[in-house]
């Protein structure tokens, strides 16, 4: 893997912070945005900065990545508010690992990432 890349999701800027979430594939997870910016509270400040990221998970499950700035907590909660009513996974990276919402905790090193 690419360590600019690896940089960019592993250890971002103190302004943006990466959330990833479940999807099939790249027209899931375009759909899955529209949904997201349903659960979205407004008014927002700053936006999504970037994605491009799949973290590949064993038993064919793939996290898409999304990036963004600014109210991190309103995002953040946007993001978990609708994968948590659709029944999606989510993961962020805490502590060096990468922190599943099914309590399962991975070591940043032992998952496959692509770009998209």
């Amino acid at each position: 893997m690419n360590s600019e890349f690896a940089l960019r999701w592993q250890n971002p800027p103190d302004d943006v912070e990466w959330i990833f979430f479940e999807a099939r594939d790249a027209k899931d997870f375009s759909q899955a945005l529209r949904g997201i910016s349903r659960h979205l509270v407004k008014p927002l400040r700053g936006g999504l900065v970037e994605g491009r990221v799949v973290i590949e998970l064993p038993g064919q499950k793939a996290l898409y990545g999304l990036s963004f700035r600014g109210s991190v907590e309103r995002w953040r909660s946007g993001v978990i508010s609708y994968c948590e009513e659709t029944g999606r996974m989510t993961a962020c990276v805490r502590g060096g690992r990468l922190a599943l919402s099914n309590g399962q905790q991975l070591e940043l090193g032992d998952v496959r990432t692509v770009e998209y």
